[in-house]
C-alpha cells in the first residue's frame, strides 16, 4: 500500500461527536463492569447506570482528539491486525 492508497479519514470539529463515532464503530458501549456480555442489557431508558465502564467526561475534553490506526503485524508472538489508539 503506498499514501496515497488512504482507505479511511474522518475529521471532527465538535466535542460532542467523537463519543457518537467510538459508539457507532463499536469500540465503545454501555456495558457495565459485571462481565456481562449483553451490553444492551445495562441501557436502561428510565435511570443512570452508575455502574457503566464508559463515561465520557473521563476522557473527551473540549479539544479532545482521537486517533485510530489499523496495524498489521507479522512476527512470531502475534500474526494479524489490531487497532491502535489514541485519546
Amino acid at each position: 500500500m503506498t499514501t496515497n492508497d488512504q482507505r479511511l479519514y474522518i475529521s471532527i470539529a465538535h466535542r460532542q461527536l467523537p463519543p457518537l463515532i467510538l459508539t457507532a464503530l463499536g469500540l465503545f458501549n454501555d456495558s457495565d463492569y459485571l462481565g456481562t456480555t449483553d451490553a444492551n442489557s445495562t441501557f436502561a431508558l428510565d435511570k443512570i447506570n452508575y455502574q457503566r465502564a464508559w463515561k465520557s467526561r473521563n476522557f473527551v475534553t473540549f479539544m479532545g482528539n482521537i486517533a485510530l490506526e489499523r496495524l498489521n503485524c507479522a512476527s512470531v508472538a502475534y500474526n494479524g491486525s489490531f487497532i491502535s489508539g489514541n485519546m
